[in-house]
């Protein structure tokens, strides 16, 4: 690299691309990768923006019954405030983690044992509103 080059000034183009690398490189945990506002599905194998309900009924239905295999929907909205529903299989249910929007970092809504059918309408749910309704089931625990 010569004195000019290292001078330099980026062009827009190359600024771009850069950030784009930055912002949207998968990661082993995209919940504080992407930054993108929208809906985004994660799984072990892929990340969507703004999945169909066929896309996250395909995931649920694959991490179920692959054992230990995670499904991540993420809102994030237009200051990036982020807002998840998280899942992992087990045989026949999924443990899930909500937090939502204003939730304390590190902490989420934790329920255990719930079977793929109100998986899915959880996660449904979340796709149309970016919110779950929580009731006693659902406890206030520290996550990873």
């Amino acid at each position: 690299m010569g004195l000019f080059d290292w001078f330099k000034k980026k062009t827009s183009s190359e600024k771009s691309a850069e950030e784009s690398l930055n912002t949207n490189t998968p990661d082993a945990n995209p919940v504080y990768k992407i930054v993108t506002p929208g809906l985004h599905l994660s799984t072990h194998k892929t990340t969507t923006t703004d999945p169909s309900i066929e896309d996250i009924q395909s995931a649920l239905t694959m991490a179920v019954n692959a054992y230990d295999e995670y499904v991540l929907l993420e809102w994030i909205d237009d200051t990036k405030q982020k807002t998840y529903l998280y899942g992992v299989g087990f045989g026949t249910t999924y443990h899930i983690e909500y937090r939502p929007q204003n939730g304390q970092k590190g902490y989420a809504y934790v329920r255990e044992g719930v079977p793929l059918e109100e998986a899915q309408q959880l996660y449904l749910a979340f796709k149309m509103s970016h919110q779950v309704t929580i009731d006693f089931q659902w406890q206030w625990l520290e996550v990873e």
